[in-house]
């Protein structure tokens, strides 16, 4: 898929610039705005650095339409699961998780928090490929609700929570078959990085992602039953 970098301004309100150590879970997040936008989602979060809106911010934002924008880092520490108090669910991860989980908000269509196809279907393949990369299972990915106890985020999830099990089939689906390359055409993958090429890979072909990164990605690919790979691709090329 193509995340697109907007990084927010380094600020003491919204991208702290803390490193998390140990990613324990990935978090949903409505936006609380129905046709919010990513680019929205953006300016609200930077807008936060003066200090006047209090603190907030996520890692990444999926629009109605699926377009992905990532604020932060994925080995920085977003604010998007603060509260003064948390379940044992949230404390059995940390006194403050946000220290060690990543936050996706998903828009809506309405006050019911509903989702297009298009985030929803973006949200899962962005879900499976943080959750492979940091070598977590489908029981690792929770909600803000989930984590403090006491906020209907995500309000569709809260309302149906037999649509969060759904989603969670799904996801787990994914990552078991292994996520599709985007490209048109064939893509290199190399043995170190982009140092030495190893093999082309035909488009529409299927890979499973092993390591995540902002430009390249480390994945498993097996042409044939008895042909494994593994090597590196440009992260663009996966979709």
């Amino acid at each position: 898929m193509i995340i697109k970098k907007k990084y927010l301004t380094v600020n003491e309100y919204s991208r702290p610039n803390r490193k998390i150590d140990d990613v324990k879970a990935v978090v949903l997040h409505w936006l609380a705005s129905p046709r919010g936008t990513p680019q929205g989602v953006y300016k609200y979060f930077e807008e936060r650095k003066r200090g006047k809106t209090g603190y907030g911010s996520a890692h990444f934002c999926v629009g109605m339409d699926g377009e992905t924008l990532q604020y932060i880092p994925i080995n920085e520490m977003a604010y998007h699961v603060g509260s003064k108090t948390y379940t044992d669910y949230g404390l059995s991860l940390s006194s403050y998780p946000n220290n060690c989980t990543v936050g996706i908000e998903m828009s809506h269509m309405d006050w019911e928090g509903s989702f297009t196809d298009e985030t929803w279907e973006a949200t899962k393949r962005l879900v499976a490929i943080l959750l492979t990369t940091y070598n977590l299972t489908i029981n690792d990915l929770t909600t803000h609700m989930a984590i403090v106890g006491w906020k209907d985020c995500p309000r569709w999830f809260k309302t149906f929570p037999e649509e969060f099990d759904r989603f969670k089939r799904e996801t787990e689906i994914m990552m078991d078959a292994g996520i599709t390359l985007r490209t048109n055409s064939k893509c290199m993958m190399t043995d170190d990085f982009k140092i030495k090429m190893h093999r082309f890979i035909p488009k529409y072909n299927r890979v499973r992602i092993m390591e995540f990164g902002n430009e390249v990605t480390k994945v498993e690919y097996w042409p044939t039953l008895s042909e494994v790979y593994y090597g590196w691709i440009p992260t663009r090329c996966i979709g």
